[in-house]
């Protein structure tokens, strides 16, 4: 599983990608308590054993190791010249279940049609895009299993 918390700052300030606690409300604002073995660092378990999560991109890599139902918290600090001015909380809730014998889906070539004009086509995998700008594109794929 890959995931981007998907985040950019137009001022160009910093971004600092921390895992933490969920939050709840039940007699006021409280963290929430992970059963064993998740916690905000490990939320989904895994084959490996841990989680891959860069501070930097907010990009979480991990292959989940049984059916579960997780809560991702990623909390996302902004700081300009060094110092903090904002932050914001993203929680996610994934769903793992198990996909027996599900085929991958086969992408189309060519993979990108349709390109809006406000971007650069560089190859199969790779795009130019001036920030602010709106882009589209469609990406095509045929999915083996045709009743599902």
């Amino acid at each position: 599983m890959n995931y981007n918390f998907g985040t950019y700052d137009i001022d160009g300030d910093s971004l600092i990608y921390t895992l933490v606690n969920a939050l709840g409300y039940l007699n006021g604002p409280d963290t929430l308590v992970y059963n064993t073995p998740y916690s905000p660092t490990y939320p989904i378990t895994t084959d490996s054993g841990y989680v891959d999560f860069d501070s930097l991109t907010g990009s979480l890599t991990l292959t989940p190791d049984t059916v579960q139902v997780c809560v991702v918290t990623c909390l996302v600090e902004e700081y300009r010249n060094g110092v903090l001015i904002g932050s914001i909380m993203r929680d996610i809730q994934v769903f793992v279940l198990d996909c027996p014998n599900n085929s991958i889906p086969l992408l189309d070539t060519p993979l990108v049609t349709n390109l809006s004009a406000a971007c650069t086509l560089v190859d199969n995998n790779s795009m130019e895009i001036c920030a602010g700008n709106l882009v589209s594109f469609d990406i095509s794929a045929i999915d083996p299993d045709t009743l599902d």
